[in-house]
């Protein structure tokens, strides 16, 4: 007869528990498939083994959207104005503080092991394609525009770009001179959403006595919105395991890859380790004492769906439900704090891109100047990814 603790225990992480075992699973099945399959598989195999995961992906990104508005203002809106702002300026800070931590710790990563310190012969003529490329002003002047989205249905469709584009005459032109183009590219403005959100959630807090059928209204939706969360959350093994698996079979080789990437692979690895298992969990035990590994324990299925998906708002349902039903974290937190975070605080993307940008470089065996390092961490850790 089973111990009774173990049964518990079992119950307890059943999610965790079989998401693990759906990761171990597919990179087996996943290394199996490549080595005894030497020719590849074509695109069309790929699909049809993707096609779950696929579905899973779709399910989860469906309910993102209304998920991030209902929860920021079920959120703030019931709240006293100057507790909604107490936790948004602590929020604020915490995601600067732990964005520029992990742009800084990718650019000394990549400076000190040089992972493409011995470069590649560059065989591509520049001119014979567009250049295109943005400056960190630009970048900034985006953020902000897209802060304010003047249309906020087509903010859940495209986000605002500028891009500049050297002159067709004049390839070699000084950058101030390229041609300016304002785009909207596909991709939700999650940035403007949030902040539409949120500003609307303060509106009403501060007339919340005058409407409040319509918090009640919204605190409902939540509701429904969570128990969506929980009957699409026991389909993140399946998901997972076809989603790994269809990355392995996407591989042409394998060991080419690490080959040509184990440093980079390396670099990035190292630094999102130190960022999520030492450093934040520093940070945890500064401000709670109390044990991170416990809670890092809560949100295996959060990481796990993160390691399938690479979404962090793929991820978004995942880890409300992590924090929220096994943290037990206070709502009025996790529901700010996380649909802000996943939109806005991803460190690893900030890292792994401050140290492509720089590997890039060193490939190409360019030298950076300390201007050129500080424009990478400036541009890294003011850029928002999408989902």
């Amino acid at each position: 007869m089973l111990n009774p603790r173990v049964v518990k225990v079992f119950k307890t992480h059943l999610l965790t528990i079989t998401t693990v075992l759906a990761v171990i699973l597919s990179i087996i099945v996943g290394i199996s498939m490549r080595f005894t399959h030497e020719g590849g598989y074509n695109a069309r195999t790929v699909m049809y083994v993707n096609f779950l995961g696929d579905l899973f992906l779709r399910m989860i990104r469906a309910i993102i959207l209304p998920l991030i508005i209902s929860s920021l203002i079920a959120a703030i809106a019931p709240l006293d104005i100057s507790l909604s702002k107490k936790i948004g300026m602590r929020a604020i800070i915490y995601i600067l503080a732990t964005t520029v931590f992990a742009v800084i710790l990718g650019i000394v990563l990549v400076l000190t092991i040089k992972p493409g310190g011995k470069g590649i012969e560059d065989a591509s003529n520049p001119g014979e394609k567009t250049r295109k490329a943005s400056t960190i002003t630009d970048t900034l002047l985006d953020l902000i525009r897209n802060v304010f989205p003047p249309n906020v249905v087509q903010a859940t469709l495209q986000t605002y770009q500028t891009t500049l584009t050297a002159p067709k005459d004049n390839p070699n032109a000084d950058v101030n001179d390229w041609i300016i183009s304002h785009n909207y590219v596909d991709g939700t403005n999650m940035l403007g959403i949030v902040a539409v959100s949120i500003i609307f959630a303060i509106t009403m807090s501060t007339i919340r006595d005058k409407v409040p059928n319509l918090i009640e209204v919204i605190l409902e939706f939540m509701q429904v919105m969570m128990k969506i969360i929980q009957a699409v959350i026991w389909l993140t093994p399946v998901g997972v395991f076809f989603l790994i698996l269809a990355k392995f079979m996407e591989m042409d080789n394998i060991l080419d890859v690490f080959e040509k990437l184990g440093l980079y692979l390396a670099t990035v690895s190292i630094g999102i380790f130190i960022q999520g298992f030492i450093f934040l969990p520093a940070v945890y035990f500064a401000f709670t004492r109390k044990n991170p590994l416990k809670f890092i324990g809560y949100m295996g299925p959060a990481i796990l769906t993160a390691l399938g998906t690479s979404s962090s708002l793929a991820t978004l349902p995942v880890s409300l439900k992590c924090v929220e039903e096994k943290a037990k974290i206070d709502v009025r937190v996790s529901r700010f704090m996380l649909p802000l975070g996943a939109t806005i605080n991803m460190n690893g993307t900030a890292l792994y891109e401050a140290v492509a940008a720089i590997f890039i470089a060193q490939l190409r065996q360019i030298d950076l100047s300390i201007g050129n390092v500080i424009a990478v961490w400036l541009t890294k850790s003011t850029q928002i990814p999408d989902m």
